[in-house]
């Protein structure tokens, strides 16, 4: 399934699309996480090395990020 990039947009033919974001939640307690499994293909579809938006949600959440 994939989504616009540019959200307002409703029509389903529009040219910018990325696959929806997956994310899975690992851990307990303390060291819990949060892995976005599809992270490659989204920064593909936006035509960015997939550290880009990784990078991008830590600085707006303010979280540590890391990629694999």
């Amino acid at each position: 399934m994939s989504v616009n990039v540019n959200r307002s947009v409703s029509d389903q033919f529009y040219r910018y699309k990325m696959p929806r974001l997956i994310a899975k939640v690992e851990g307990k307690g303390n060291g819990i996480k949060t892995v976005i499994v599809n992270m490659v293909d989204v920064a593909k579809a936006l035509n960015r090395p997939p550290t880009y938006p990784t990078k991008y949600f830590g600085c707006e959440l303010g979280a540590q990020t890391q990629f694999d």
